[in-house]
């Protein structure tokens, strides 16, 4: 489909009782017909993603990504992104071997207030450091820590 502008597809449903969905098969029975698939929840406004004919991800009507699961858990304070599996759970952070990984809590858009808070792995020299309003407050390095210091 050509169109000079912006364009798109349309996939309409009976109602907000139904969902719409696309489907990715490699077979013609059981759950081949559906191995993968996005599909839009209307009655929850859900939009869940599977692989393997079991969901994946899920992001809720109201922004929040689930991965694992299939509603929010634990805390409510900390329940925007939830990543969960039946066993030992993680997320990796990977960065350049001369780069940083990092975790920033903000509480604005601009300067100092973009890092506020802030975890921080620094790959070229194999440092963990902690901040506090905007500042370094702890660094561990080759067995041995910092509070205050950057050396």
């Amino acid at each position: 489909v050509y169109q000079a502008g912006h364009t798109g597809i349309t996939i309409r449903t009976g109602g907000t009782s139904n969902n719409t969905a696309i489907y990715f098969a490699d077979g013609t029975s059981g759950d081949q017909n559906y191995r993968g698939s996005i599909t839009y929840t209307h009655s929850g406004d859900n939009l869940v993603f599977k692989t393997a004919a079991a969901e994946r991800l899920r992001i809720t009507s109201t922004g929040k990504i689930l991965i694992g699961t299939t509603t929010p858990q634990g805390n409510a304070n900390a329940d925007d992104l939830v990543v969960s599996s039946g066993g030992t759970t993680g997320i990796t952070i990977r960065s350049g071997t001369s780069n940083n990984g990092n975790i920033y809590f903000a509480d604005g858009t601009s300067g100092s207030d973009e890092l506020r808070g802030y975890i921080s792995y620094d790959h070229s020299n194999n440092q963990l450091s902690f901040g506090t309003n905007a500042g370094e407050v702890f660094r561990a390095y080759s067995g041995r820590f910092g509070i205050g210091t950057k050396t």
